[in-house]
């Protein structure tokens, strides 16, 4: 079996739920934490309606893996939110780290699949080129963050070479949708009042970022360029979205029934049922997904799910901006929220919440917007509470006078009406 999008979703749904197992006491205390909250019976709602349409309507789902991803994916909110509160920000840069050592490792599979000749739409983990962008477009904002936190010129400037790699990679695919998701990130950080820009260190990312884009030509330019903005200069719709609109349209007319409609046609119905228009594909062709999250859930969740979802993810969004724009909020959470805004947009032009990768890079986002996680270091220590930090020494746990360490504090889903002491 090949590294395709379908073994690498396969294998990311088993490693989601390892995770999820070795964190299930964190994750059984945030629910315990929040059961009367509204976002978790929302969110219950949610399942049900859909668990029952597809039951009534005789959809497979306990069967189909596509099921347990989504299950998955919603508890890994809150076992990265477990996660966050044990181990701070130490545990968020191992995250980070892992984040930037793997897509560089995809990067490295594809350019040497590529050098061996072959086409660049049938490449390993995401088939197409293009779609490594899912990842890279995201790590840009991630490395242009650690550019204004590093503590060492020569972290500065590794960094800096990074970005200018991975600026070069984002050209030279041609990815036009990313673009999209990169301006709603860099407007939300800028009317937020993120970005500083009277700091000198501010305006080496775009200029890493210009030279990157600069090397593209000065590489000899790339054919997958010169064929997005020859389809983009043409001002034909059809041409300008490649195919998306009749394939959104072609799709939603495979939705044949009241039932489908109103219940959907179960999970991975695009794949699983063959959805894709041979008018679009061609004969010989063949995609997995629809390339529009709010396509994707009408298709599996029908109307009733799709609706629900959506007003899920809408009061998600707004969370997210205003967590963006809080300036008394630690400076990953406000990126974090800029960049779940950047991937719900993005979402809506590409399979980011098919492809299991950026899928669980979506949840960790989430946690960092709902959670008030306490990123921020810790205060410096006091004589009178070292004797406690003997007894205990992850940060996550409240320190006590005596010689027994208190229970520790679960993440809370953060009031939109209050503000932290945490300072970034």
């Amino acid at each position: 079996m090949g590294i395709g999008t379908q073994y690498t979703n396969l294998l990311g749904t088993v490693l989601v739920w390892v995770f999820v197992a070795l964190m299930a006491p964190e994750v059984a205390a945030v629910v315990r934490r929040h059961r009367r909250s509204l976002l978790p019976r929302a969110m219950a709602l949610s399942a049900v309606v859909c668990l029952a349409g597809w039951t009534l309507t005789g959809q497979p789902w306990v069967t189909e893996s596509r099921f347990w991803l989504y299950a998955g994916v919603l508890a890994l909110v809150p076992a990265f939110a477990g996660w966050l509160s044990w181990h701070r920000r130490p545990g968020l840069r191992l995250l980070v780290a892992a984040k930037v050592l793997l897509t560089l490792l995809a990067v490295a599979l594809v350019a040497g699949t590529l050098l061996q000749d072959a086409r660049p739409d049938s490449l390993p983990i995401y088939r197409n080129v293009r779609h490594l962008n899912y990842d890279v477009a995201l790590l840009l904002v991630v490395v242009a963050h650690l550019v204004q936190v590093a503590r060492t010129r020569a972290a500065v400037l590794g960094l800096m070479g990074l970005l200018g790699v991975l600026s070069w990679f984002a050209v030279w695919s041609g990815g036009r949708a990313q673009l999209i998701a990169l301006a709603v990130v860099v407007v939300v950080l800028v009317t937020g009042g993120a970005v500083r820009w009277a700091r000198p260190r501010t305006w080496l990312v775009p200029a890493a970022l210009g030279l990157g884009a600069v090397a593209v030509t000065a590489l000899g330019g790339s054919p997958l360029l010169r064929q997005q903005v020859a389809r983009t200069a043409d001002g034909d719709l059809e041409a300008v979205s490649s195919g998306r609109l009749r394939l959104w349209q072609e799709s939603l007319a495979q939705l044949d029934s009241p039932g489908a409609w109103l219940f959907g046609l179960g999970p991975d119905a695009f794949d699983r049922l063959r959805l894709g228009p041979p008018s679009v594909l061609g004969a010989d062709q063949r995609i997995v997904q629809p390339h529009n999250a709010t396509v994707q859930w009408l298709l599996e969740f029908g109307v009733l799910g799709t609706v629900l979802v959506v007003g899920l993810c809408a009061w998600l969004l707004v969370r997210a901006l205003r967590t963006a724009g809080a300036s008394d909020l630690a400076p990953e959470r406000r990126t974090a929220a800029a960049m779940f805004l950047g991937l719900f947009a993005y979402a809506q032009l590409d399979g980011l919440f098919y492809h299991v990768v950026p899928f669980t890079l979506a949840a960790l986002l989430a946690a960092l917007v709902l959670f008030d996680l306490r990123l921020a270091p810790d205060p410096p220590a006091t004589a009178q509470d070292s004797s406690s930090r003997a007894v205990s020494t992850s940060p996550a746990i409240a320190s006590t006078n005596s010689a027994t360490p208190s229970k520790r504090t679960m993440p809370r889903i953060r009031s939109t009406k209050e503000t932290t002491t945490s300072t970034p």
